[in-house]
């Protein structure tokens, strides 16, 4: 039925073949006697309105039937002409408006929820797709969201969504090899027309090939665009492990996974990541622990998994049982009980459920988040205060640009790493690095280019030098100077932040991999 409320083709096509019916009996029946031929033509031009009269009266079904064949032509013209009209507007509004927007190319299972929840957050969204008649597309468009029809494999179709302008394009077409030709084609276009700095999602779907692909793309930034692939059942485990986490007080260890499947897989993974960024030993058979993982498949049920927790909640009084779920969260169930409750959390896994977060789950905002850490741990190590330096707030306290510097520097450590043959490698257990293993010319080249860098970054954004403290709202900033004016304390900050990007890659589950030898020299 929504089909049909959505739909005045629908109509028009329904009021047509009612039209075709009636006359083609009215005409067959005549008594004129006419063949099945001359009945289908003589029905044909009801539609152009010539009926015609009719020897002995005008039967019931020709009268309603001549009638209906105008109609039905008139509405799809009508709908036709509106939709056009429609796109049309939707193109001039892009046109002129589209600024820092986020382009969500496809609309598969979760980008529908994900275009939904990026408008609730304020950010002005534009959707392509290539199903002009699909059903999320109403909605979208009454939230505020732009659409532009066409396949998005198509240059001109991305040039009409301005990608060229946009801070993120989220490509989920649920086709993995689509996906891919559409973020290649967004580069080329950002290539030759792009402005300022655009993050590139792309849903893959196969876990073997996310892995890998990921591997390869994340952190390039050629002509100012990253790309970062990303796995919804990924991120379906990492918000299960920030539960679990939370449950455990913050520690990786104490946790236990049950069951098994590509999600237990991901949750490992996860977990696995923690526990190199705590230095400790994760054993996820402890039978010690005091929380417990259940739920084996992103796709499967909610019912096994919560009766999975149930049990094991009743079986130890000291577990807190964490039970991953697709579908309904089973909460009426959970309200019967009582104090079982308070011991088994529900982790939706749904698209829906993943949509609220989607910008800030991802790797390069985490890693930017991380440098933004490193850099108040150290600037406060100092004894600095926010009335010396504005930027020694909380990320979400932090101006945008300055924010836009961090993302910049988080999409850029795989080219600098290139600079000494390093590579990226997923990160197991006990395998990232401490340190990058450089020192002396080798660190002080790869902080000269990212300095030069950073300073690149911030006066195509409008920035220029000013003395005393940096003005995100004058967009003035004392260390724009070359790295020869820069003292040794401010030269040492970007060595550290070199330093750090071990660290910061293992928080999305990367390593560093340098060439053998004792220290990585320029190529």
């Amino acid at each position: 039925m929504r089909s049909l409320r959505t739909s005045p083709l629908l109509w028009s096509g329904m009021l047509a073949g009612v039209a075709m019916v009636l006359g083609f009996i009215a005409y067959s029946t005549s008594p004129e006697s006419m063949s099945r031929v001359d009945a289908f033509y003589r029905t044909l031009q009801l539609f152009v309105l010539d009926s015609g009269p009719q020897p002995g009266g005008t039967p019931w079904e020709l009268e309603v039937a001549r009638f209906l064949a105008p109609v039905a032509i008139g509405s799809a013209a009508v709908a036709a002409t509106a939709a056009f009209l429609r796109d049309q507007y939707q193109r001039l509004l892009i046109t002129l408006l589209a600024r820092d927007h986020v382009v969500v190319v496809g609309l598969s299972s979760s980008a529908g929820y994900i275009a939904e929840a990026l408008r609730a957050q304020g950010h002005s969204v534009v959707v392509v797709e290539a199903d002009r008649a699909h059903p999320r597309l109403p909605g979208l468009r009454a939230s505020g969201a732009r659409t532009v029809v066409g396949d998005g494999r198509q240059g001109v179709t991305l040039e009409r969504a301005r990608v060229e302008r946009a801070s993120h394009v989220i490509v989920t077409t649920g086709n993995d090899a689509v996906s891919l030709d559409v973020a290649d084609r967004v580069r080329s276009i950002r290539a030759e027309q792009g402005r300022g700095h655009t993050i590139v999602h792309v849903a893959i779907d196969d876990a073997a090939l996310w892995l890998e692909v990921g591997r390869l793309t994340f952190g390039r930034n050629p002509s100012g665009t990253s790309v970062e692939c990303f796995n919804r059942e990924d991120r379906a485990a990492s918000r299960i492990v920030d539960v679990a986490m939370d449950r455990a007080g913050g520690r990786p260890t104490g946790i236990r996974v049950e069951g098994g499947g590509s999600l237990r897989e991901r949750v490992v993974a996860h977990l696995e990541r923690r526990a190199v960024l705590a230095g400790v030993k994760l054993e996820l058979d402890d039978p010690d622990a005091t929380v417990a993982v259940v739920g084996g498949s992103a796709d499967g049920g909610a019912d096994s998994s919560v009766a999975r927790a149930i049990a094991l909640a009743r079986l130890d009084p000291r577990l807190h049982v964490v039970a991953a779920v697709t579908g309904d969260t089973a909460d009426t169930l959970l309200d019967l009980l009582g104090d079982l409750a308070d011991r088994v959390t529900i982790v939706p896994t749904t698209a829906s459920s993943l949509a609220d977060d989607f910008l800030q789950a991802s790797a390069i905002e985490l890693m930017a988040r991380a440098k933004h850490d490193d850099y108040l741990e150290q600037e406060r190590a100092q004894g600095h205060t926010v009335a010396h330096n504005p930027s020694l707030v909380g990320w979400t306290e932090l101006p945008e640009s300055l924010r836009v510097s961090n993302r910049r520097f988080a999409a850029s450590v795989a080219e600098t790493l290139s600079m000494v043959g390093a590579t990226l490698v997923p990160l197991h257990d006990g395998e990232a690095p401490t340190a990058l293993g450089i020192s002396g010319p080798t660190l002080d080249a790869l902080s000269i280019r990212e300095h030069d860098r950073w300073a690149a970054d911030l006066r195509a954004d409008g920035w220029t030098y000013g003395a005393g403290a940096k003005d995100p709202i004058a967009r003035t900033h004392p260390l724009l100077v070359s790295w020869d004016e820069l003292d040794e304390p401010e030269r040492e900050k970007d060595r550290d932040a070199i330093r750090a990007i071990p660290s910061m890659l293992a928080r999305v589950g990367y390593a560093v991999q340098l060439p053998s030898g004792d220290d990585a020299e320029l190529p």
